[in-house]
């Protein structure tokens, strides 16, 4: 018996954990600020911030995560009540398990969810469904006897009142968590950007990009075009935010990437040369792309930019492309870093910056329109609004 209790404990702290994290994390990708990149954003497929960046992370305005949390608080509060006063500790311990089976409900419905409309999952947050699971089971032992039903719901001196304070919880941390709001100067902020992206010229590349996400041409509503450079740190913060949108909003949503290398060495935009570094990452993406592995070099970059731009070590380098990915073929790679000629076709993708008359990175169009502040989810979502409200 002590063991499970033990157990149960342990199983309700780590949710709370990870619904925390979450919790952080959202109100982080959902400001003017932006996030880094999650420690749970893994590839394409398991991505925590394309989750957190789709319509389905909160319930009016409310993350999904934050009343998770809040459910697992009050469910901890319930089981240490229960281990310091054992009175009427057969009661708790239904409402506990009364709330697990809600908890576990969700799991499924948000399995089921990301299963049949995102395509992209979290691992923190299938964590969290296999801990849903592992808690409803330990409680379901403690009192094997109890069966949930829906006129559970309707018993102020069962349910309702945990239920309540789940609401009332949920409603105050998030307040809390996203701290102060100035709303009507935020949204007085992206109407301006919007309307500004709105009214902006049109401007057609004809240049084809160096990497593609998301949806296929034909079927691209929204279609971002971003400009960076591989040595910009805030292209690097904007890296994380940007996938995410595209992947939650991957059947609509179209990414198209041109490197823009603040370098004369491989554009010809820039009047001075800085080394020629971010031209070789550049042929480095450029050349994985070849062989369907250009996000992966693409990652490789920016999660180690801090030390490639202090230390870049060729041979590490090459060391750390061989092991990017499975699909790189490293003597066919390494035969295009060196040809001179990668070099000319570097200077013709970034020529589209020229084109788009980009002054710094990253830059973004977006449906050919310069938009700014594009690397934060408010603005994009309000694109998005506007975008689909014409077309219907």
């Amino acid at each position: 018996m002590k063991t499970i209790k033990n157990s149960l404990l342990i199983s309700v702290i780590a949710s709370i954990g990870l619904q925390l994290y979450l919790s952080l994390n959202y109100y982080q990708l959902h400001s003017l600020k932006g996030a880094g990149d999650s420690i749970c954003n893994i590839n394409k497929i398991f991505n925590c911030s394309a989750v957190s960046a789709s319509s389905f992370s909160n319930i009016a305005g409310i993350p999904i995560s934050n009343i998770g949390l809040s459910l697992h608080l009050v469910l901890l509060a319930l089981i240490v009540l229960n281990i310091f006063s054992p009175s009427s500790s057969k009661n708790r311990l239904k409402i506990s398990l009364g709330l697990a089976s809600i908890s576990l409900l969700g799991s499924v419905v948000m399995a089921a969810v990301s299963f049949m409309f995102l395509n992209v999952y979290c691992i923190f947050c299938i964590g969290l469904y296999i801990l849903s699971i592992i808690i409803w089971l330990l409680l379901k032992k403690l009192v094997p006897e109890f069966k949930f039903n829906i006129q559970s719901f309707f018993n102020k001196n069962f349910i309702l009142k945990p239920l309540i304070s789940i609401a009332v919880l949920s409603f105050f941390s998030h307040i809390l968590l996203s701290g102060p709001k100035e709303d009507k100067k935020l949204n007085k902020q992206i109407n301006f950007i919007v309307e500004e992206w709105e009214h902006g010229p049109k401007i057609t590349l004809k240049t084809k990009p160096m990497l593609t996400m998301g949806a296929s041409k034909k079927d691209a509503k929204i279609t971002i075009i971003e400009f960076a450079d591989y040595l910009c740190p805030h292209c690097k913060h904007a890296d994380p935010q940007i996938k995410a949108f595209v992947l939650a909003n991957s059947s609509n949503t179209r990414l198209e990437f041109y490197p823009f290398p603040l370098d004369s060495q491989c554009n010809i935009a820039m009047k001075f040369s800085r080394g020629g570094l971010t031209c070789k990452l550049t042929k480095a993406v450029f050349c994985a792309n070849n062989q369907g592995a250009g996000w992966d070099v693409h990652r490789l970059i920016f999660d180690n930019q801090d030390y490639l731009s202090k230390s870049y070590n060729k041979s590490q380098f090459f060391l750390d492309i061989q092991k990017v990915s499975t699909k790189l073929n490293f003597n066919k790679w390494k035969a295009c870093f060196n040809d001179s000629k990668t070099v000319e076709h570097i200077f013709e993708i970034s020529q589209a910056g020229q084109t788009a008359q980009i002054q710094g990175t990253p830059s973004f169009l977006v449906n050919n329109r310069k938009l700014s502040k594009a690397q934060f989810l408010p603005i994009l979502n309000a694109v998005k609004s506007k975008i689909l409200e014409n077309q219907h």
